[in-house]
């Protein structure tokens, strides 16, 4: 892997973020199903890794062929569904690290309805055809369980309904899928604690162009770095009113005591007065928390994230990859639990962050270094290919 130098405190002056990754997975498996050329699609900053084995998934629809979904979880949970329902008797392998990532109850799930599944962690097979009807599923593991479902209930004949038998954690991850599926004609009945879709429903293809919109979590390290560093950044192509959980990253940065204004489409954010203000819960945000962490770490005072304990189940454990970058680089947190304590100091020291192959850290690591009395070095800088093709070049960050 390689090593990054971290020298430039200054950040690009107007950065315009790439389009949101988690609505391109669904746009990109929507489309494909409703035979929606992906043209029509105007996703902003190209395909990611991500995305592009999401792509490659879905040009496999009408093949069968075997689908490596490398170290992509959203592209498991949402296609191995999808594909069941389309009755294809499929093959399935990924990296390292995603096969360690949670499936079970999903494919419990799938199971119960039809399908046949070898193993109950990658590389597996599946056969047999995906029914409709009444689903259950644990709502704190992963809301990517319920998006699968419902992308792939469509193409089932009788639809069905999908209900939680806990507490949904990431809600706002299943509220993009709706408002995606509605944008390809397939309306959902959403409740409390279930989703329905109707028996009628139907993808539709478009023949328009469907623009996805910035991408907040991708955001989230270019507000730190003008938050904690020098000079303002005017951060670009995000949609104010977003239905996106990391939108909540400006409110932070304000209740921090960073200054940010919206205006002529853009975010434009600069240091304040930075002080912490208690505990955050993120269970509806967990991608920010390397980005607020870093915050956290030279703000006055003590932060505590809660809700963490989903980030342990990422590209790494996440939480305690955190946990070390900061530490790291002279600053001081704990970890404990499904909690992040990070105490603030007046600045970073500098050092080696182990990126641990997880594009947040590698880029939370960059934001750091606004920050940071001397260097930051980070141990695997090509790692944010997975969500930002083109990190260094378009942020300025190294």
């Amino acid at each position: 892997m390689s090593e990054v130098l971290l020298t430039n405190r200054r950040w690009n002056e107007t950065i315009v973020v790439p389009s949101s990754k988690a609505l391109a997975h669904r746009a990109i498996i929507c489309a494909g199903l409703s035979e929606t050329p992906l043209e029509n699609l105007r996703i902003r900053g190209g395909l990611s890794d991500d995305l592009l084995v999401t792509a490659a998934a879905v040009a496999k629809f009408h093949s069968g062929a075997d689908v490596d979904f490398g170290e992509s979880g959203s592209s498991l949970r949402f296609l191995v569904p999808v594909f069941a329902a389309l009755g294809k008797r499929m093959r399935f392998t990924g990296g390292e690290r995603l096969s360690e990532r949670p499936i079970a109850p999903l494919l419990s799930e799938l199971a119960r309805h039809g399908v046949r599944i070898s193993a109950e962690r990658l590389p597996f097979e599946i056969s047999g055809n995906l029914d409709g009807g009444e689903f259950v599923l644990p709502g704190n593991v992963s809301s990517q369980f319920v998006t699968g479902l419902l992308l792939a209930l469509p193409l089932t004949e009788k639809g069905g309904v999908v209900r939680l038998s806990s507490p949904l954690e990431s809600k706002p991850y299943v509220d993009m899928t709706v408002q995606i599926l509605s944008k390809f004609g397939v309306a959902v009945e959403a409740g409390e604690d279930f989703w329905r879709v109707p028996p009628s429903s139907r993808y539709c293809r478009r023949d328009d162009v469907l623009e996805i919109e910035g991408d907040w979590s991708s955001a989230a390290f270019p507000m730190v770095a003008a938050a904690i560093g020098s000079e303002a950044i005017a951060v670009g192509g995000l949609k104010e009113d977003s239905l996106q959980g990391d939108r909540r990253i400006a409110d932070l940065l304000v209740q921090f005591g960073a200054h940010v204004d919206f205006h002529d489409g853009m975010c434009v954010v600069s240091r304040g007065s930075l002080r912490a203000f208690g505990d955050i819960d993120v269970h509806d945000m967990p991608d920010s928390v390397p980005a607020l962490a870093v915050l956290a770490g030279v703000s006055e005072g003590v932060t505590r994230f809660t809700h963490c304990g989903r980030l342990r189940l990422k590209e790494s454990d996440r939480l305690e990859a955190v946990r070390s970058m900061i530490v790291a680089l002279g600053g001081r947190a704990t970890a404990c639990g499904d909690a992040l304590e990070v105490h603030g100091v007046e600045r970073y020291a500098g050092g080696i962050v182990d990126g641990c192959n997880d594009h947040r850290i590698v880029m939370a690591a960059a934001a750091a270094a606004c920050a940071s009395s001397g260097c930051v070095r980070s141990i695997g800088g090509e790692a944010v290919s997975k969500s930002w093709k083109n990190f260094w070049q378009e942020t300025g960050a190294k």
